[in-house]
């Protein structure tokens, strides 16, 4: 396996692993430039993106534009690790882009020393590609996959009740070419509100962590992993169990007995129902 590399060029740092390559711009530290390295090398975008920080107690939303610094390092585990400060902002937003099992994995903490509590949002941003019609987006939700040209602006959220996503990931792919991405939250990190934000007119592609808290003694974090697929939903999510069994396969060893016709109600239902339901082998 290709050990993942981290090359400084005159104008960004590279991150190379063996499904794909991602700059970071070391004047902003915005990712942009990714080349999928599936079935030959491929071109999502030559356009820089933004990772935007939304501070409600200011009520602002800083982005590249609002930068003072950026300081950059790459450590001996082979982690780059960033440092940004913006201009009217009391804390500093720390970035680390590693790399596991061919993935490249972002991390953001917002470091806030001496201030007032308050509620913030992480975007990680990245602009679709020039000639977007045959690229699909999938999620695990019923009505997708879909092109992605035929979306309107909308948002896949994790875990919302009424029509969000299943898994917190999404798969962003060239079925023709048989090439795309995909992206995971890991399952581990706990999240107040988890959002994949799309759509045609859209000029971005965003990774949203909201609702996260910030004071001193608590840093308010984000972070994925990102890494070249096929050009097809299937082989990310099965990356995706791949990774992630312990969520997927359950120990229970009531589960087999479970197999079968299955009736769901409320709390409200009738005992004679559930007994009707039980003589026909229901469970």
């Amino acid at each position: 396996r290709l050990k993942m590399k981290i090359i400084e060029e005159k104008n960004c740092w590279r991150l190379i692993t063996e499904t794909m390559c991602l700059d970071i711009d070391n004047q902003t530290g915005s990712p942009g430039n990714l080349k999928v390295l599936i079935n030959g090398e491929h071109n999502w975008t030559d356009c820089s993106g933004d990772v935007e920080v939304r501070d409600d107690l200011k009520k602002y939303r800083f982005n590249h534009r609002d930068i003072l610094s950026v300081t950059g390092e790459v450590t001996d585990n082979n982690t780059l690790v960033l440092a940004k400060k913006y201009q009217n902002a009391d804390w500093v937003l720390e970035e680390k882009y590693s790399c596991e099992n061919e993935t490249v994995n972002w991390y953001a903490g917002l470091i806030l020393q001496n201030s007032d509590f308050r509620s913030v949002a992480i975007t990680w941003q990245l602009p679709w590609p020039d000639h977007l019609y045959p690229f699909k987006v999938w999620a695990a939700r019923h009505n997708l996959p879909q092109d992605i040209c035929q979306t309107a602006s909308e948002w896949f959220e994790y875990g919302e009740v009424t029509s969000g996503i299943a898994i917190p990931a999404a798969a962003f792919y060239h079925p023709g070419e048989k090439w795309g991405f995909a992206l995971c939250k890991p399952f581990e990190l706990q999240t107040p509100q988890f959002r994949i934000g799309i759509g045609y007119r859209e000029p971005d592609m965003r990774v949203c962590f909201d609702r996260l808290a910030l004071y001193p003694e608590h840093n308010a974090e984000a972070a994925f992993s990102l890494w070249g697929t096929e050009g097809c939903w299937r082989p990310a999510l099965g990356r995706i169990f791949e990774q992630n069994k312990k969520y997927f396969v359950s120990k229970s060893k009531l589960l087999p007995k479970l197999w079968g016709g299955h009736n769901c109600g409320n709390y409200k239902q009738l005992e004679e129902d559930v007994s009707t339901g039980g003589r026909s082998g229901e469970k």
